[in-house]
């Protein structure tokens, strides 16, 4: 898989799952923010479902 397609995974979730591509802050600091917090929301989903698919690996 070329690293295009995990960038271009990753957006899609955020255009379907987290409000779109648009961002209603003001400021550079809130803009960050706010894409820090989309992006910690696709880290925790992704890590609940590869661990849903090897649970006996936990341990």
């Amino acid at each position: 898989m070329s690293p295009g397609k995990k960038v271009e995974h990753v957006f899609g979730h955020w255009v379907n799952e987290t409000g779109g591509k648009l961002i209603g802050s003001i400021g550079q600091q809130s803009v960050k923010g706010t894409i820090g917090l989309k992006n910690l929301v696709y880290n925790f989903k992704s890590y609940v479902f590869w661990e849903n698919q090897n649970p006996k690996a936990v341990g």
